[in-house]
């Protein structure tokens, strides 16, 4: 690993007024990365969370908040944890994690090394901008892997100590949150819910709640659309204004596990709330133009609902191996894993982000020669084809090639060639073609098998074809090369 310094970058949040910006950081490369993500792992070995107040997923909340009789008075409200990362006052975080060890009878030795490792990541709160570096002062670290547990673990402990009695105080009826974002029910003739708003801001000096009411007797929360009838709660899907139509077309080149997935959320989704006929209708009618704006036809809406979704019902661990899919191609070769054990999932180059970069590849095509990679020699007069790789630059090689052939040495299989039939030899723009430049390793093996794999197939090869073993992979990539 090449540690870098985290960069920092804005998001728009287009979604709200006056167009706040989000800021990503990029941990990825810093130096902690992989000892924060080491450390998450021993927080969720050594110090089980309670999660009395977290709910999971929408259906859980719906679930919770019908078991509560609904009568009139009853409202809802929603609270937002302003920045909430950059706010956590990580100070306190070690005398509560050494007060959680010690309810949970930890091994001092483990207590000191999550401290110790937490103390570490915290100070490499640092990343750069346009050449600049910058410190920050107070909060996690925005993008580290381990900010997600710790401020879970400070937020369940604050729910815990002091939420639960201002909860309790004011006669609260329902309180659930998911990460940052919390809804309170209430009842309106016994709760002053902008008191309890006001203590929730006197919890800690960092921390900012922000209040949403009930608008028209409704409220949005996560993607629910909570409608406060008089008798009871109705619930509908709610799309954020900046929500488009855009899913993955029928025709991109994407394998059909990834153009149906979001087909498939959305039908999962309208099916798993608890929607009544009206919204439920309105809901499908909305999947419907989505799909059809996208190249698909509606029916592929009812195939989803009979199928519904796969699980892994055993606890065996699966083994998975990904593909980059190209087409049918890759479809083809996938299908000799199907009588297997080994799970199949694929990814795409073709993203958006590559669709707008810049290509900033020189494209003289003598400057090619100063990479590495696999390449192909060709004999000038039989066109026979020697493929090879290297991890110095084509033209040393190409010098190489030459020096063995000058000097009548046997030392590589297109050297040996040419002097066994007093061939002769061209220079490197005529005869060296460039296959695909890239840095020693396992890839550029398999490369290079598969060009003399390919080769072979046409007996047109110079390399030694004892090395060359049948290959049902390398069959099907040659066979649709040749359509």
């Amino acid at each position: 690993m090449k540690p870098t310094a985290p960069t920092i970058r804005g998001l728009p949040k287009v979604h709200k007024t006056g167009y706040p910006i989000r800021p990503i950081i990029n941990w990825r490369g810093a130096p902690s990365y992989k000892l924060a993500k080491h450390l998450t792992k021993l927080i969720q070995l050594h110090i089980p969370l309670p999660n009395a107040f977290n709910v999971k997923n929408a259906v859980q909340l719906i679930d919770e908040l019908r078991e509560i009789p609904h009568k009139q008075g009853i409202k809802l409200v929603s609270f937002d944890i302003e920045n909430m990362y950059s706010n956590i006052p990580s100070n306190e975080l070690v005398h509560i994690i050494e007060e959680i060890s010690q309810e949970n009878s930890l091994d001092d030795t483990i207590t000191k090394e999550l401290i110790r490792i937490r103390r570490t990541i915290i100070d490499q709160n640092y990343f750069t901008f346009q050449n600049q570096n910058y410190s920050q002062k107070t909060g996690l670290a925005m993008g580290a892997p381990s900010s997600a547990i710790l401020s879970e673990i400070y937020l369940q402990h604050l729910e815990h100590t002091g939420i639960i009695k201002i909860i309790t105080q004011h006669n609260v009826l329902g309180y659930f949150r998911y990460v940052d974002d919390i809804l309170i029910i209430y009842d309106n003739n016994l709760t002053d819910i902008h008191a309890v708003h006001t203590e929730f801001n006197k919890l800690a000096p960092t921390l900012k709640f922000t209040i949403e009411t009930e608008k028209d007797n409704n409220i949005n929360y996560l993607d629910i659309e909570i409608q406060n009838k008089e008798d009871t709660l109705i619930f509908g899907i709610h799309r954020k204004p900046t929500a488009t139509d855009a899913i993955i077309h029928k025709t991109s080149c994407h394998p059909p596990e990834h153009k149906h997935a979001a087909i498939r959320h959305m039908v999962n989704r309208m099916n798993s709330y608890r929607l009544n006929d009206y919204n439920k209708h309105k809901e499908q009618q909305v999947i419907e133009q989505i799909v059809t704006n996208n190249g698909y036809d509606q029916s592929i809406t009812k195939y989803f609902k009979e199928t519904g979704q796969k699980t892994n019902n055993n606890n065996k661990k699966e083994l998975w191996a990904t593909f980059t899919y190209f087409g049918k191609e890759t479809k083809a070769i996938t299908k000799l894993f199907k009588d297997t054990q080994l799970r199949i999932a694929y990814k795409t180059n073709n993203t958006i982000r590559k669709r707008l970069s810049l290509n900033t590849r020189n494209n003289d095509p003598q400057q090619q020669y100063d990479q590495c990679g696999v390449y192909c020699i060709t004999c000038p007069d039989c066109d026979r084809k020697y493929i090879g790789q290297t991890g110095r630059t084509f033209h040393k090689r190409y010098k190489e090639h030459f020096h063995d052939y000058k000097h009548n040495i046997r030392k590589s299989s297109f050297a040996t060639h040419l002097l066994d039939n007093n061939h002769s030899i061209g220079p490197i723009n005529e005869i060296m073609t460039v296959l695909h430049t890239m840095d020693k390793g396992r890839y550029m093996d398999t490369i290079e098998k598969y060009y003399i794999y390919k080769e072979t197939q046409k007996n047109n090869q110079i390399n030694d074809k004892n090395t060359v073993k049948p290959n049902a992979i390398f069959d099907i990539i040659t066979s649709h090369d040749s359509k």
